[in-house]
Order: structure tokens, then C-alpha cells, then sequence
């Protein structure tokens, strides 16, 4: 079928922006290791290509070297060294859309190979340098001392108001560095590796120093962090079948979690950008942004992705009546204890996706040209039906595949953290392989899920895909749609 070249080039971009991940791994290559699980991909740490892949600007690329930029398009034209005009036939070859065969524009091998060759060279160097920053980071933590006793201690209880545990201060997750006179948190990945530690500078006294003691003593300012923030948090334990909290701040997080003893999380980048587990709920202990404010929009964007992929998400404020002050959970400690976060978290409100609108509304246009772009409606949501299914088969076997890597990390961090507070060594042993027999299938599923979100892009491993279509009478959606499913054979024995 030919269609008509005003929807064309809007169909190619919308398949290429589905397509996305594939397509810019497929030219570019892997994109630096700390950039995937962020909303925007990255090449050249120095400075190169950048290509958001979540969020309303998914598909914005832009080359900062040349300063040019724009979207799928742009990215081939960047990638092959062509017009145009060679893009776009190089598109619709790619995604199986070439009238009459129209072969692709051929690539300039000697081109590729040599920005394959420089990308290689540059995540070469980008990972020696996340090397020596988590190796710094591991030193400072295996020379800090537990909380215990230390001013650290005091600039908890005191400073901030967070009764002592009767069970101690997690040393896991927080520390006293002396030589520094500085509270350290430890940031993990999800497979229990420290990438990153953050200092809070202390006063002989247990308060926080100023920022002129900070220029007095040359540091970036009362806080610093050592090490690669990405993917990784400060991670506060709890048990594993209660919510979890994540809240911005160390001392914020250790409020919530003094007060609840559920496990939670310091997302010391950004609540944003962290990627929650699936199929745990989960409470965001929010500030109390200005509703305006850049940290409030994008919680909002991250909060309206996160219960689309499928999280069960809720929101809990620090005060009834929002301030928009950046007061948080620790300021509700200070004022009422621990009783008044208690009753604030347990208020959180469930996050509940905005209605769908009609993907295809009631079209002013003529009935042939109607109908066209309905069958091009109806082709692209099976389009997704299909990629949502490969992304699915992939996500079961990766799973499985990650099991055996899975159970025996879950089994290092647990017998660890056993041998810490003096379990025997046996016992550590049975406890922490009985654990790893309940968690491993549900943990591996979680990271071969994650992985999926960047191979196949949110969309396909995140709530089913809806077609909701109003005003069609007589344009042949019956027709679109039986005839889509047969010229897809793989979907004729699949539940959908």
C-alpha cells in the first residue's frame, strides 16, 4: 500500500522513536556505562552525543561538538555521514518500509569503523576514570569508624533530632570518618557494590559546618561525594516485604526510617532519577517544593513514568497544608518526633495515571484519508504489541540467565551483613542461603526488567499498550485490525 507522502515522514520518525534504543546502539554503540539508567544516553564523555530516551523529549539528539541536533533523523545523518534525504531511505529500509525494495544508501565503512574505534577509546578512558573515583570512595569507607559514640552521633540525636537506634546505627549504610571530622553514607547499586560515599562535614560540636569553614578548609561545601552516583543509593535496611522509602537526603532518609523501620533508600541524585523495584510498593518521602519549582516538575514526570511502567507508587508530604518552604521529613522529626512522620507516611497518597485521551479523535479530514490514517493508528499499536512481547520473552530468559549470579550475591551481602553484628559463621551461612531461595527468582526478574527498560525503551516493558479510538464509524477499523493480525503470524498463538 502507498501512502500519502504528507503522513510518511511522521509515520518513519514514529517508528524510528519506538524503536530508539536499538537504533542508537545499532550506529553508535553502547553509550557510556554511567548514562544508561539515566533519562538521556550518552557518547563521548567529553562531550559528544547525547539522545533522551525517557520522558516527552524521548528521541531529542543532539551532537555537542558540531552543536547540531533534532531528532531519529538527525541521529542517522550524524551516524552515517548523509543527507537528508540518504536518511530517510536508509530509515524506511531499516524499519521494512522501502517501496520496491529500495536499497539503503551504502555506508562509509572506513568512517564507521573509525568513530566505532574513537567511542571505543573514550569508554575506555571514561571507565578507568569511574575506577579510580569508586576506588577513592572504598578507601574513605574502609577507613570510617561506626556512628556509635562519635560526633556523628551527636549531629544525629541532637542536630537533627533522630533518636539513636536500639539496635545501633546501621554501619552498612553510615559511618564516621574521624580524619575528616565528617558523617559518610554509603551508596550501593542494586547488586550491593559501593560506587559512591557522601560526606557531611561536622563541628567538634555535631553541626553541620559553614560554608566559610568550607572556603576556610577548600572544600566544595558542607557536603562532598567521592565516587559514581549513578544507579547506585544509600540504602537503609528493612524488611523486604514492607514498603519502601526512598527520600532525597541522608539525614531525611534516616528520619523515615528511624521512625518506620522500613527500608529505605537516599536518592542523593534526585528522587527522579532513581528506577524503583516493580512489584513492591513504594512510598516517595517528598520536600515540600514550591509547585513550580524545576525538583517538583520533574518528581511529577518521574512519578507519572513510574506507575505507567506498572509501580505502585504513592506520595507522602511532609505537612497537611503544602508550605512550598523545601521543608522535609527530618524538619517534621525536629517538630513533632517520630510519631508525626509515622502519621504523615501513612497518609501517602497512590499516584493514579491521568486517563488516556483518544489516540484517535474524530478526524476532519475526507473518508479515504481517514481511513488511512487509522490503519496507520492501528499498525503502529501492533507494532508495540509485538516489541512489547519481545521484550518479555527476552525479560523471562535474562532472568533466568541472571539467577545463578543473582543467589550467590544475595548470599555474599547477607552472610556479610550476619558476620557483622557476630552471627556464627554456620549460621550465617544456612540464614543467608534460606534467604537467597526466597528472593532470587523475584530479585533476578527486577534486573532483567531493569535491563529491559534500556534495550527495548519503557514503553514496551512498562503497562500494556491501549488503543482507545473514537468517531470511526465506516473507516474500516474491523478491517485494519483483523487484517494486522494476520500478517503477523507470531501473534496468532500468543496471549495478549
Amino acid at each position: 500500500m502507498k501512502w500519502d507522502p504528507k503522513y510518511q515522514l511522521e509515520e518513519i520518525k514514529r517508528r524510528l522513536t519506538d524503536r530508539l534504543e536499538e537504533l542508537a546502539e545499532g550506529l553508535l554503540g553502547p553509550p557510556a556505562p554511567e548514562s544508561r539508567r539515566k533519562r538521556e544516553w550518552e557518547w563521548n564523555s567529553t562531550g559528544g552525543a547525547s539522545l533522551v530516551v525517557r520522558g516527552p523529549k524521548r528521541g531529542a539528539f543532539y551532537h555537542h561538538t558540531d552543536g547540531k541536533g533534532g531528532g531519529p533523523l538527525d541521529l542517522i545523518m550524524y551516524a552515517l555521514g548523509c543527507g537528508i534525504a540518504d536518511a530517510i531511505r536508509w530509515a524506511k529500509s531499516w524499519l521494512g518500509m522501502s517501496d520496491g525494495g529500495t536499497p539503503p544508501p551504502p555506508l562509509d565503512a572506513a568512517a564507521l569503523q573509525e568513530r566505532q574505534r574513537q567511542r571505543k577509546a573514550e569508554d575506555a578512558r571514561a571507565t578507568a576514570s569511574e575506577q579510580q573515583r569508586i576506588g577513592r570512595a572504598r578507601t574513605l569507607w574502609r577507613f570510617a569508624k561506626p556512628v556509635d559514640g562519635a560526633v556523628a552521633e551527636i549531629y544525629l540525636t541532637r542536630t537533627r533530632a533522630i533518636p539513636a537506634p536500639q539496635l545501633g546505627w546501621p554501619q552498612e549504610a553510615i559511618r564516621f570518618h574521624p580524619d575528616s571530622c565528617a558523617l559518610v553514607v554509603a551508596m550501593t547499586n542494586e547488586e550491593g557494590e559501593l560506587r559512591a560515599v557522601q560526606r557531611v562535614y561536622l563541628t567538634p560540636d555535631g553541626t553541620k559546618i559553614s560554608k566559610e569553614t568550607a572556603k576556610q578548609r577548600r572544600l566544595p561545601g558542607a557536603k562532598q561525594t567521592t565516587g559514581v552516583m549513578a544507579s547506585a543509593n544509600v540504602r537503609l535496611p528493612g524488611a523486604e516485604d514492607g514498603p519502601l522509602l526512598i527520600a532525597e537526603g541522608p539525614e531525611t532518609a534516616l528520619s523515615v526510617w528511624r521512625a518506620t523501620g522500613h527500608e529505605t533508600w537516599a536518592a542523593l541524585g534526585g528522587v527522579a532519577k532513581v528506577a524503583p523495584p516493580l512489584g513492591r510498593p513504594v512510598v516517595i518521602c517528598a520536600d515540600d517544593d514550591a509547585p513550580g519549582a524545576p525538583a517538583a516538575q520533574k518528581l511529577r514526570d518521574a512519578l507519572e513514568g513510574w506507575a505507567e511502567e506498572g509501580c505502585e507508587v504513592a506520595v507522602a508530604t511532609p505537612w497537611a497544608e503544602p508550605r512550598g518552604d523545601k521543608s522535609d521529613f527530618n524538619d517534621v522529626i525536629q517538630q513533632g518526633g517520630v510519631e508525626a512522620v509515622r502519621q504523615r507516611i501513612a497518609g501517602a497518597q497512590p499516584v493514579v495515571c491521568t486517563p488516556a485521551l483518544p489516540h484517535y479523535p474524530r478526524p476532519r479530514l475526507s473518508g479515504q484519508r481517514a481511513g488511512g490514517k487509522l490503519r496507520r493508528t492501528v499498525r503502529g499499536f501492533f507494532d508495540r504489541v509485538e516489541r512489547r512481547l519481545e521484550a518479555r520473552d527476552w525479560i523471562n530468559e535474562e532472568a533466568e540467565r541472571l539467577e545463578p549470579e543473582v543467589k550467590a550475591g544475595i548470599i555474599e551481602r547477607h552472610k556479610a551483613k550476619l558476620l557483622l553484628v557476630g552471627t556464627p559463621a554456620d549460621e550465617a551461612e544456612e540464614a543467608a542461603t534460606a534467604k537467597a531461595e526466597k528472593t532470587t527468582a523475584k530479585a533476578a526478574r527486577q534486573r532483567a526488567r531493569r535491563a529491559a527498560r534500556a534495550r527495548f525503551g519503557r514503553q514496551a516493558v512498562g503497562a500494556p499498550p491501549r488503543l482507545q479510538i473514537a468517531g470511526s464509524a465506516s473507516l474500516g477499523k474491523t478491517s485494519a485490525i483483523i487484517n494486522e493480525i494476520l500478517m503477523r503470524p507470531a501473534l496468532w498463538t500468543r496471549h495478549i
